[in-house]
Order: structure tokens, then C-alpha cells, then sequence
């Protein structure tokens, strides 16, 4: 099996902007004129306008909003991030890949992790542990609060500019290569975030707004 090309979910671009608490993966085969069956594209689009229409059930409508609600989740406010424990989240980018097997052509469906507050692991007791691919410099962006900083409470509130390091997520090992993937799928489901029709600069222009030098 062979990869042809990979590119943006094209058949969600008359989808509203946002973040959708909404995971991707799945494998579709493709008509023979290499185009969607209107039913496999009537379900994915299905669930995006599901939560565009009820917004508490895991739909935020800009970056501004979601680091907001990302903050107010660690700080134990109010609006949170609907599915994230200790804040924890992980934002992918929706991306496809066309294969080609038997004499047909699939689409892979998955998403590119933009984003991630590791929290969602249970591994940090609410330390703040973040992980960023760059897509611009191709760079893996990683920010750990040292241990002699962290403040006693369920969660660490990500106030303040934040410690670029060098170096692995848990402190130890060697680099990590970029992209990284998920920590741990099974976990990061429940607040995981897909990016639809919003560049992920915008993404990192916001971060850099609350404190995320690089």
C-alpha cells in the first residue's frame, strides 16, 4: 500500500470554524471517480454540525476562547473545556492520506496533534507539561514547569511566561522527534480537539498572546 498525497480534510471547508471535541480516524474507500460516497461524507459532516448546534457538548469557536476555557479549567472556573481533566487536552489538525490497494483508492482520515496540555495522562499531579509541533520550523516545542516551582493545588494555573526546554515530555530520555503523536490515545479521547477551517497560526499566535515563548 502506497501513499499518494496528503492534504487538508477538503470536504469540510463549508464547515464553520473551530475547535470540535470530535477525534478522527477512519479509513474510507473512495468511489471509483476518486470522490467521497455522499454517505460516508454525510457522517463525518453529521457530527460537526451536531456539536456547531449544541456547543456544550465539546464545540469552541476560536483560539482566544478555547486557551481561555483551557486556563479557567486549570484554575477551576467557570467556563471549562468540556471532556478535559486537569486541563489536559490534545488539538489535532484534521489530515488525509490517499492509498491506493486492490485497484482502489482509500482515504485515511487522522489528525496531526498542533497542541497538547499532558495533563490528560494522570502522570503530572496537575504540574504543567505542555507540547507544541511547530509545523512552520518543523520544531518540537516543549514546556515543563520545574518541580521546586510547582505550587501545592489540584492543578497548576499556567499564569506567566512559560520555560522553553530542550529535551523529552517526562524529563528524561532523549529529544522527542517531531511530530510527536499521543501520549496515549485511550486517555486523550475524551477532550480530544480537532481544528477545523482555522490556521493552526492562529493557534500559535494565541499561545504566544498567553505566554508560550519561542
Amino acid at each position: 500500500m502506497k501513499g499518494i498525497s496528503v492534504e487538508k480534510l477538503e470536504f469540510w471547508k463549508g464547515c464553520p470554524g473551530g475547535f470540535y471535541r470530535h477525534r478522527l480516524s477512519d479509513r474510507i474507500r473512495l468511489n471509483k471517480d476518486g470522490n467521497l460516497n455522499p454517505e460516508d461524507r454525510e457522517i463525518h459532516e453529521r457530527g460537526l454540525r451536531y456539536l456547531h448546534s449544541n456547543p456544550e457538548e465539546g464545540y469552541v469557536r476560536s483560539p482566544e476562547e478555547f486557551f481561555e476555557r483551557w486556563i479557567n479549567t486549570r484554575s477551576g472556573k467557570e467556563p471549562r473545556l468540556i471532556g478535559s481533566w486537569c486541563g489536559g487536552f490534545e488539538l489535532q489538525l484534521p489530515q488525509a492520506k490517499i492509498f491506493k490497494a486492490s485497484d482502489r483508492n482509500f482515504l485515511d482520515i487522522d489528525g496531526l496533534v498542533i497542541a497538547s496540555d499532558f495533563g490528560y495522562t494522570g502522570d503530572f499531579s496537575g504540574r504543567l507539561v505542555f507540547g507544541i509541533n511547530h509545523l512552520t520550523s518543523q520544531r518540537v516545542l516543549i514546556y515543563r514547569t520545574p518541580l521546586e516551582k510547582v505550587v501545592d493545588g489540584p492543578a497548576e494555573v499556567p499564569s506567566g511566561e512559560k520555560q522553553l526546554l530542550t529535551g523529552s515530555i517526562y524529563g528524561w530520555g532523549g529529544p522527542v522527534m517531531y511530530p510527536f503523536s499521543s501520549l496515549n490515545p485511550s486517555k486523550s479521547a475524551e477532550s480530544t480537539y480537532s481544528l477545523v477551517n482555522i490556521e493552526p497560526e492562529k493557534v500559535y499566535e494565541t499561545l504566544r498572546e498567553i505566554g508560550f515563548k519561542w
